[in-house]
């Protein structure tokens, strides 16, 4: 399981991650969501991590079935998505489990 975080989140060669673009993380309801698209073949998978503001850094990663023609936009829906998790979920998106969403 380690690994494939290490894969999603940091392991990868950059050309397998945000295809060169610039990624930038937003804040929401105190939490950053860090979009984190993944190349696989030719398209790019909605993927990203949410990560508590301050406090305790706890984060939770999220991947989803959804596939973008480029990594741009796999990004901005990232941040959709991950707007939604924490509306979702509230104050127990960080409790217990810390593994993906």
């Amino acid at each position: 399981m380690a690994g494939f975080f290490k894969k999603l989140f940091g392991g990868a060669p950059s050309n397998d991650r945000a295809g060169g673009i610039e990624l930038e993380a937003v804040e929401y309801k105190g939490v950053l969501i860090v979009p984190a698209p993944r190349k696989e073949g030719g398209q790019w998978r909605l993927g990203g991590l949410l990560r508590e503001a301050g406090g305790e850094g706890r984060q939770r990663p999220f991947l989803r079935a959804d596939m973008f023609a480029d990594a741009q936009t796999a990004a901005e829906f990232a941040i959709r998505k991950g707007k939604l998790i924490v509306d979702e979920r509230g104050p127990a998106l960080f409790s217990g489990d810390s593994g993906p969403l």
